[in-house]
């Protein structure tokens, strides 16, 4: 991080969420296979499915957070258009 001029702490702070979600993903399969005798075989894909799911949810959402489509529009607009300024 030297080398890239960025902060220790800015980097930890961005990074902190995508390690929250595999976190409690993992918490949740290893207690599903606790207390339910699932084998791993079958809770791997399935883990991989839902931290690919989340993923996507959370994308979507920040992403139309950052970006809302205006009235009477379909989708995001590709680039800047003179009727933006």
């Amino acid at each position: 991080m030297t080398f890239a001029g960025s902060d220790h702490i800015d980097h930890v702070r961005t990074r902190m969420y995508y390690a929250g979600t595999v976190f409690c993903v993992t918490t949740a399969v290893f207690l599903l296979h606790g207390f339910t005798s699932i084998t791993p075989l079958v809770l791997l894909p399935v883990g991989q499915g839902v931290l690919c799911s989340l993923v996507y949810v959370f994308s979507e959402g920040d992403t139309a957070q950052k970006h809302p489509v205006k009235p009477g529009t379909t989708q995001l607009p590709l680039r800047k258009t003179a009727e933006d300024d």
